[in-house]
């Protein structure tokens, strides 16, 4: 299961812009992986999203209204 909350300790210091299959940023399309100490959280608002961690074999579809959380030194795509 994807956990959906990062840890107490985590703050917030960016919110990326929302984005559409027409709009998403180019680098969220291929391979990436977050930062040392950075997390990240997905919420999808309408439609539904393929998000795949390749090296914990995880691949979930997530629909308008879930949210995953993304780990550092984390490799999705």
């Amino acid at each position: 299961a994807l956990a959906t909350e990062p840890p107490p300790h985590v703050k917030a210091y960016h919110r990326a812009a929302d984005f559409t299959e027409l709009t998403i940023p180019k680098g969220l399309l291929a391979n990436h992986s977050t930062k040392p100490g950075v997390w990240g959280v997905i919420h999808v608002t309408s439609g539904a999203l393929l998000y795949t961690i390749p090296a914990k074999d995880i691949s979930r579809l997530l629909q308008a209204g879930e949210t995953a959380l993304i780990e550092p030194e984390q490799n999705t795509t």
